[in-house]
């Protein structure tokens, strides 16, 4: 029986050939685009359909035209998400507007089409997803940070949709392919910023030229491609008897990037893990305890993991001829940054706590050292930068920022509003982007600075429940990699902190925490919704890391003392023993895919110059 296809972004490239190859092996295509025009001569092929369907259109305008398709055809089979583009420049030179448009096209057009189409996928508890992601979702790359981010973010989140579906029967898989031969890296699919800075040039130059220089170059050949794809969504052909992975690199290219990438990952955690894993708070005895209290779904596993590691108190050893710097630190009136304001503080360092509001830090009579100051970095850029001129009077200078506020928001894709997905992406994401684009200037001018950017283990592995918090971290990931890149040459260090779970107000669903509405919520979904409210009331403050213990280690990293004395700032840092094992875990799952599918992706790449 043939199949029904709806296809994104099929005016060219991948979303062009995949529709053809799916056409080809009879089944029936919708191939969208917001110029249909572009798509006539497809028509020709008797079987693919050319629909009208901007990404960027409203809920409600996408769920009229999945309606209209349901209504003619009765069903949708399988569901290509494609439609991304690349926006070329530096994180500081990027305007909100610019950022805000790659994330709607690349990330919630996405989501947008999914609460389109699931619903009639899990009445008939049959369908598959394909999101494309991409290579550049495992590198943090100057000048296209923004694009790497968008794309890490879709894979997180895919792989967090494959638990939340699995129970229907529906597949879900991120396709990252690596360079195919496309008009990707030209035309309206690689877009510059508007206002780019000449000093930021040297160290966006590079990434400009050689995507100009490989571009019709690139070793990937999209119909070969295109073909593996469908073979792979329709387990036919070379991908018969395969399970579709989670995960699914497309060229050789994509296998050595991710493969290099898992690579240095590891090489980290192997340097700092006698650092990052003394930072356990629970005793055995409490340890033990813990697993009768959570007892199945996404925390389960991660606490059970946990239990065989032993907590060692980090001997901590000052550097007193270290002359004192300025911390910022933002999201400071609890948790990892008020116990790092506090370190700072004690080890004679001046400290500005930044938070939405200040009396909340000055009622806790802290010391003298530390100095409360509003920082709302929700507000638009223009009130950020008049905010941080304000902070920078207070001592005169900034050394060490750090970005650290953040929240969870709870509920399964479908279930989200648009308003919620954007906001979690605004405080997670686009906000702490915004403090950087605030305080950069400054410390470019004075050649030296340290960033400090939180993100969490979240980013590696799929929680159900948790995907749009699980994609920003992924999202801020890779931006605050691609941001080193960039501001090395002005002699601005950067550090990416990846936490583990840490006893904090973070999982309180009155401070932090953020769940759906319960008329949002789907009966479809009640009893996955009910195992993960039930596990993360049982786990609020009953998590591994000690927050106190982080901030000491936090603190010694970045001012390479203590018990990182004689180390350099590494380029990312997993925070406690939790935080070590599920990156390490989820490293090897990644690679044991790519292993299991290597053969038939490499058979995407242009042989003998055909």
């Amino acid at each position: 029986m043939a199949r029904l296809w709806l296809i994104t972004g099929c005016s060219s490239g991948f979303g062009r050939e995949i529709a053809i190859a799916a056409a080809r092996i009879g089944d029936t295509v919708i191939a969208a685009s917001r110029s249909p025009e572009k798509l006539e001569d497809l028509k020709k092929a008797g079987n693919i359909i050319p629909q009208a369907l901007h990404v960027r259109a409203s809920d409600e305008q996408v769920k009229s035209t999945v309606s209209d398709i349901l209504a003619r055809f009765g069903h949708i089979d399988i569901l290509v998400n494609n439609v991304g583009y690349i926006l070329e420049g530096a994180i500081e030179e990027c305007s909100s507007q610019e950022i805000e448009a790659i994330f709607d096209t690349n990330v919630f057009s996405q989501m947008r089409l999914l609460r389109a189409v699931l619903p009639s996928m899990r009445a008939r508890r049959s369908g598959v997803v394909a999101n494309m992601g991409s290579i550049g979702g495992w590198s943090g790359t100057p000048a296209a940070g923004l694009y790497c981010a968008s794309k890490a973010a879709i894979a997180i989140y895919t792989e967090s949709l494959r638990g939340e579906l699995a129970p229907f029967d529906i597949q879900v898989v991120c396709i990252e392919p690596g360079y195919f031969r496309t008009n990707f890296l030209s035309g309206n699919h690689k877009i510059s910023v508007q206002k780019p800075l000449p000093e930021l040039e040297p160290a966006t130059s590079g990434t400009r030229s050689a995507l100009a220089a490989y571009n019709q170059h690139q070793p990937g050949d999209p119909v070969k491609g295109a073909a593996i794809i469908v073979e792979a969504l329709t387990g036919t052909g070379r991908c018969q008897g395969r399970q579709l992975p989670p995960r699914l690199a497309l060229g050789r290219d994509a296998i050595a990037a991710i493969t290099s990438a898992i690579d240095r990952n590891r090489d980290s955690l192997e340097q700092w893990k006698d650092v990052v894993m003394a930072t356990d708070l629970c005793s055995r005895r409490e340890r033990k305890g813990l697993i009768g209290h959570v007892t199945s779904g996404p925390l389960y596993i991660l606490i059970v993991h946990r239990f065989s590691q032993n907590t060692q108190k980090p001997q901590v050893t000052l550097n007193i001829m270290a002359p004192a710097k300025v911390w910022l630190i933002t999201g400071a009136s609890s948790g990892i940054g008020l116990e790092l304001a506090k370190v700072a503080a004690a080890r004679g360092d001046s400290v500005i706590a930044a938070t939405r509001s200040p009396k909340k830090i000055e009622a806790l009579g802290l010391s003298k050292n530390i100095k409360a100051a509003h920082l709302d970095h929700n507000e638009p850029l223009p009130q950020i930068k008049t905010a941080m001129q304000d902070i920078l009077s207070i001592f005169g200078t900034v050394d060490i920022v750090v970005n650290n506020a953040a929240y969870v928001q709870t509920g399964m894709l479908e279930e989200l509003s648009p308003e919620e997905s954007l906001q979690q992406f605004q405080v997670n994401v686009l906000g702490p982007m915004n403090i950087y684009r605030a305080i950069l200037p400054h410390l470019r001018e004075k050649g030296s600075g340290t960033l400090v950017t939180i993100g969490s283990m979240a980013a590696w592995y799929p929680m159900p429940g948790c995907n749009a918090y699980n994609a920003s971290k992924a999202a801020i990931r890779w931006l605050g990699i691609g941001l080193a890149g960039e501001v090395a040459q002005f002699g601005i260090r950067h550090t990416l902190v990846e936490p583990g779970f840490f006893r904090t107000e973070l999982l309180n669903p009155n401070a932090n925490f953020a769940t759906t509405s319960k008329t949002q919520r789907l009966p479809a979904y009640a009893e996955l919704n009910a195992t993960t409210d039930k596990n993360f009331v049982n786990f609020h403050g009953a998590q591994l890391g000690n927050p106190v213990k982080g901030a000491e280690i936090l603190y010694d990293v970045v001012t390479s003392s203590g018990v990182a004395a004689g180390k350099e700032l590494p380029d990312f840092l997993p925070l406690g023993s939790d935080a070590s094992d599920e990156i390490s875990k989820a490293a090897s799952k990644t690679i044991a895919t790519i292993d299991e599918w290597r053969d038939i992706s490499a058979m995407s790449d242009f042989t003998a110059g055909k």
